[in-house]
């Protein structure tokens, strides 16, 4: 229950007194008065307080109202005070609403009946203004307890109001000191364009940003400001707003901002090394590997062959190591980019197994390459991915695999309109995987044989970049093995389709349909691939497992009278060899007009005994579809080869294209001999220049049908010369240019082609790639 409220009566005319107790009491009766009626009352009454309004009189006669009225309100300044008097002085009035007095009424009967009523008016809005002073010492106990500091500015942006987080963020202990301070004047750096100012005035929005201002120390800090117009019970506007400090936010920011330039830094260093390593130690592996390969087409001792085998191997090995290194390092940075390519999956894996073939014939193993007809040749894709990614689940095969065979077979898991799940996979007849090495292989530097006494090398990076890339790729990596009995790693990579060329979807030759081949084979899966590979081609194929076998399948088509046209067999068969089988049925007349002979393993003197015994093609496993089916028809054409005639070869076949005039700058002399006698015994003509600027020279000389360009040459660089190549030739014939770099780092191909270059080789170079890149830019 609210208490009664008390009032001190100061009056020295005790029927003045009790007057006011008549009026007062008779409308209010809960009221409780307390008289003075001297000054040292009044003292006494002020020290004590307790009262809830005052009334006194004008006249006294130790003082006057207003003189007391002063007093009062300077010892208790939330007491109002009513003047009750017979003084009707308006100049009075006036003075005493001055000094605040809260109501002035008179005594004359007419005007002494409102006392009441101006009493309980009083009452009431002094009551609402202690309770709405205490709410407000209430909110300033709690803005004053917050972190974030609360302001209020006027139209101008000068503070006349803040809590202590606020004062204490600006550097003033107190509001009087900091009252009338400019904030938006502390701003370091002020923003171009509308002040925040002006853009609250229009449109009174919320309004967020952040400021480096200086404190009243002279120090900076960083704050975030968050400010809205208001307007007050009276229609006034103001900005109020919240102040965060976010200095340390911003020390943070500028500390990763740092952090971030100097890894940037140390990453572009440690490219920039990468990709000098890179090239210092191709070039010279670039000699040593194609010295080596034409040191091997050479006549050479037993003996001297043999050490220049383990050199090659060994330049490989070695290069392989260089590759994983830069290629893992590319992975964990986060750098590797794939490319988007059109390319033919049949050729990739082709060229693949053609590049391991010398590893797997060296160990007497057969490799094999079963694609399933219905994966669609033409691709998007990174081709260089895939056939990394190929190569290392081959090579491993190959390391762990000491008799058999390697099965690479490709299918197609899922596909749609515009892309497909290309599914590659590698089944050996090697040692095998124990189950609890299997989830770890694919980990960087692990390997199924970790002790000091493992009979197999490696770094164990292969693997595991096979798996990055397969997700890379959109795809994954896994493994099925038994110890034992041999693996099967699965890679697969999601890759768009390109439309087919007129190459992918060619016909047959019509010469070919009807005729009878004679597949002698004794591996099962080679057999059934190559099957597989001719059974559109409309020939009638029969097989036979060995020699003894075959020559019996002769005898009975010569008696029906249906002679083969052609026999494809294989050198090393059970029993009866290959070319046994040739010579037993030269003897005996049963010879078909054409054989040609395949070979996993082959050996110098092979070529040569093929012509002795008028063989008309010679082929080195795995054999690609399209190479048998061109052997097919360049020995049909030749219905009675000669002993001692040309041997249709992959090679010869190669020879058969077009004859270029090729353009070779290169700087490196070890290099461009490699180069040139790659070109030559292709049967090209081939220009050096040790320079660009001699390219560029020549270029304008001369006519040339290709350009192969180093990129790092002294003087003028592959870089320069062909964009001086391109600029002369100005619209006119546009000669192709391939790269010739050391340099294998990610963004160097786009680099050679943003400056005008075609295509792109790297050191060392692969004779395949080579003669693939060429092909598809100059047909």
């Amino acid at each position: 229950m609210k208490p009664a409220p008390s009032i001190l009566l100061v009056d020295d005319n005790p029927d003045d007194r009790l007057l006011v107790r008549r009026l007062v009491g008779r409308e209010l009766p809960q009221c409780r008065f307390q008289e003075v009626i001297d000054r040292q009352g009044l003292e006494r009454a002020l020290q004590t307080g307790g009262f809830d309004l005052v009334i006194t009189d004008y006249h006294l006669r130790w003082g006057d109202g207003i003189e007391i009225t002063r007093s009062i309100k300077r010892e208790l300044p939330f007491v109002p005070v009513v003047m009750f008097t017979d003084t009707g002085s308006e100049e009075i009035a006036v003075e005493a609403m001055k000094a605040g007095l809260a109501d002035y009424v008179l005594k004359s009967p007419k005007h002494a009946v409102r006392l009441p009523a101006a009493v309980q008016s009083v009452l009431e809005r002094s009551d609402a203004q202690r309770r709405l002073a205490s709410l407000e010492s209430r909110l300033h106990t709690l803005l004053d307890q917050l972190e974030v500091g609360v302001f209020r500015l006027d139209l101008s942006g000068r503070l006349s109001e803040a809590n202590q987080a606020c004062l204490w963020l600006l550097g003033y202990e107190r509001i009087d000191g900091a009252s009338g301070l400019d904030l938006h004047g502390l701003a370091l750096d002020e923003p171009a364009g509308l002040s925040l100012r002006e853009a609250l005035l229009r449109d009174g929005n919320v309004r967020d940003r952040e400021l480096r201002i200086r404190r009243r120390d002279g120090t900076e800090a960083w704050v975030k400001l968050t400010e809205i117009m208001t307007f007050n019970a009276l229609g006034e506007r103001h900005i109020e707003g919240l102040m965060e400090d976010i200095t340390g936010r911003k020390q943070t920011e500028a500390e990763l901002v740092r952090a971030r330039e100097e890894a940037l830094a140390a990453s572009r260093v440690k490219s920039e090394f990468l990709a000098n390593m890179s090239h210092e130690i191709r070039t010279p592996m670039n000699g040593v590997i194609g010295m080596t390969e034409l040191l091997l087409d050479t006549q050479l001792e037993p003996e001297q062959r043999g050490f220049a085998e383990s050199i090659r191997s060994s330049g490989s090995a070695l290069l392989t190591l260089i590759n994983d290194i830069l290629d893992f390092s590319k992975i964990e940075a986060g750098r590797l980019e794939l490319e988007s390519l059109a390319f033919h999956v049949r050729q990739t894996i082709s060229e693949t197994l053609r590049s391991l073939a010398p590893l797997s014939r060296a160990k007497g193993l057969e490799l094999i390459a079963n694609v399933d007809p219905l994966v669609h040749d033409a691709l998007i894709g990174d081709p260089g991915r895939v056939r990394q990614a190929l190569t290392n689940l081959i090579g491993n095969a190959i390391k762990f695999t000491s008799q058999g065979e390697i099965v690479v077979s490709a299918s197609v898991d899922e596909s749609d309109a515009d892309s497909l799940l290309l599914h590659l996979s590698v089944r050996d007849t090697g040692i095998g995987i124990p189950l609890e090495r299997q989830a770890e292989i694919f980990d960087a530097f692990s390997q199924g044989d970790s002790s000091t006494s493992r009979r197999y090398g490696g770094t164990g990076l292969g693997l595991s970049i096979t798996s990055r890339l397969a997700a890379l790729m959109g795809g994954r990596s896994w493994v099925e093995s038994q110890l034992g009995q041999g693996s099967t790693f699965h890679f697969t990579a999601r890759l768009g389709r390109a439309p087919l060329t007129e190459a992918n979807t060619a016909v047959p030759p019509s010469e070919l349909r009807g005729r009878r081949l004679l597949l002698v084979e004794d591996n099962t899966t080679t057999r059934g691939v190559i099957t597989r590979l001719i059974g559109p081609w409309g020939l009638d194929v029969a097989q036979a497992v060995e020699g003894s076998e075959a020559l019996r399948m002769l005898e009975t088509a010569e008696r029906a009278k249906q002679p083969f046209d052609y026999a494809l067999v294989d050198i090393h068969l059970q029993g009866v060899s290959g070319f046994e089988f040739v010579e037993r049925a030269r003897a005996r007349g049963l010879a078909p007009a054409t054989i040609v002979i395949m070979t996993a393993a082959g050996m110098r003197g092979d070529a040569q005994r093929c012509r002795d015994l008028g063989v008309a093609g010679y082929l080195i496993k795995p054999v690609e579809a399209q190479t048998l089916l061109q052997t097919l028809r360049s020995t049909a054409q030749n219905s009675q080869p000669q002993a001692g005639g040309e041997l249709v070869t992959r090679h010869t076949l190669e020879r058969q294209g077009r004859k270029l005039r090729i353009l070779l700058a290169e700087d490196n002399p070890v290099n461009r001999t490699v180069a040139t006698r790659l070109l030559a015994k292709a049967g090209h003509t081939v220009r050096s220049a040790e320079d660009g600027l001699a390219a560029v020279d020549l270029c304008a000389a001369e006519s040339f049908d290709l350009v192969l360009m180093d990129v790092q040459m002294p003087g003028m660089d592959g870089f320069s010369a062909t964009r001086e190549i391109r600029e002369r030739e100005s619209g006119g014939v546009r000669v192709p240019i391939i790269a010739l770099t050391a340099h294998a780092i990610a963004g160097y191909r786009e680099k050679c082609l943003e400056a005008g270059m075609d295509g792109y080789i790297s050191k060392p170079i692969q004779p395949a790639e080579l003669f693939a890149t060429i092909q598809e830019l100059v047909p």
